[in-house]
């Protein structure tokens, strides 16, 4: 995991590395909950395994999320995780089965 605030992050009880350890390249799964831009020099390697995560949604795609496709891995944009935690939510609160295709045509894509 990069945190902004390792100390914090620490407490989880995951690992917590910085920007220069590439060895987040070779994992499952990356979230990026860096503002827009801030990932952008971002080396990323020539191959990746995994699924990045990538809150942003304004522009689409991040440079991060470019560079990740082109080095062979999935990248996904901060709408869809938005969508997902807001269905998530409703079926916390309404205690049915969040409309997830009715939510994602409401959304005007930028």
């Amino acid at each position: 995991m990069h945190a902004r605030s390792p100390e914090r992050a620490a407490r989880l009880g995951v690992p917590v590395l910085t920007l220069d350890d590439h060895s987040w390249s070779r994992a499952d799964v990356v979230v990026s909950t860096l503002p827009a831009g801030a990932a952008d020099e971002l080396e990323v390697p020539a191959r990746v395994p995994g699924v990045l995560l990538d809150v942003a949604y304004d522009p689409w795609p991040s440079r991060l999320a470019s560079a990740w496709t082109a080095a062979g891995g999935v990248a996904v944009d901060g709408f869809e995780m938005l969508l997902h935690q807001a269905a998530a939510q409703v079926e916390l609160m309404t205690g049915h089965e969040a409309p997830v295709a009715a939510m994602r045509a409401a959304v005007p894509r930028l």
